[in-house]
């Protein structure tokens, strides 16, 4: 019986998957790269109205295009309500592109690739680790090897980030801006693909189809708990059920870590007061000077 909600469980997943991420994700760069391409050409500035036009979007749906691109630093607008956009320089051009393409191919690559890191302790074998267990060291290795390696070639001068730099103030500038630009790239969706991540992995979800049900009202139990879990608003928060499960999961795999991070996490409530206490002591000291 299990075996069967699982199932249905990926196929509502991948269902969701082909309807809402690959082609649509596919035809927005698609649109975002004649946009572009455009704007380049008009490096004067163009209108609103008239790039609308060229693009055949209406005004108001080339905003979410525009918006897109001026996020990744690759189109700037001129004053005013009605200003022209423009193509960025050359340099935060160059930074903002091989950000993209670098951290949209390892998300295409490593982050939706089930295969990867083989080398990560199998469930199956290590009693002591849960598939849960498994999925959280296998995102942590993930992530943590992603930005350690970016931090490593954002200093490569073998990438020409600070190729169209022209001082050495603004190559350090790039470098910071390229591994800003990259990281943001990648935790963009990281969010909803850590949920689509641990989902068949949570017992907390498992624990509420109880195990007398028949095979109808399993199913529809485990349709509504899909539902919740990915449809409800709001999307990015669990509840404290969920939270734990994964806290002890990760507390399992990285003890040391976990504790430190969960004293520090903890202590936020009395850190923050300390801090806003600071703010107005020096706040009240700068005034006390003033006068």
């Amino acid at each position: 019986m299990y075996d069967e909600i699982l199932n249905w469980r990926l196929k509502k997943q991948e269902y969701g998957k082909l309807g809402q991420g690959t082609f649509n994700d596919y035809w927005v760069g698609k649109k975002e790269q004649q946009i572009m391409e455009i704007i380049l050409k008009h490096e004067d500035g163009i209108a609103h109205g008239e790039l609308a036009k060229l693009v055949k979007l209406d005004r108001k749906n080339l905003r979410h295009y525009i918006k897109r691109l001026m996020d990744k630093g690759l189109v700037t607008r001129g004053e005013g309500a009605h200003g022209l956009y423009f193509p960025t320089t050359k340099a935060r051009r160059a930074i903002s592109l091989t950000a993209d393409i670098f951290a949209n191919t390892f998300t295409s690559r490593i982050l939706e690739n089930d295969s990867f890191l083989s080398d990560t302790p199998d469930p199956n074998k290590d009693s002591g680790f849960s598939k849960l267990d498994y999925e959280i060291l296998k995102v942590s290795n993930m992530l943590g090897g992603f930005i350690t390696y970016t931090l490593i070639q954002s200093m490569n001068p073998e990438n020409k980030i600070t190729e169209y730099s022209r001082n050495i103030v603004e190559k350090d500038i790039a470098v910071q801006s390229w591994l800003e630009d990259t990281i943001d790239i990648v935790l963009e969706n990281i969010l909803f693909w850590f949920k689509e991540l641990i989902y068949n992995h949570l017992e907390t979800l498992d624990d509420a189809i109880p195990i007398n049900a028949s095979d109808s009202d399993a199913l529809k139990i485990a349709g509504d708990i899909y539902k919740t879990f990915f449809h409800k608003r709001p999307h990015l928060s669990l509840n404290e059920n969920i939270i734990s499960e994964l806290t002890a999961s990760f507390l399992k795999v990285y003890p040391n870590l976990g504790s430190t991070l969960e004293k520090i996490r903890s202590d936020l409530p009395k850190l923050l007061k300390e801090e806003i206490n600071h703010i107005r002591q020096r706040s009240k000291i700068k005034n006390t000077k003033s006068i």
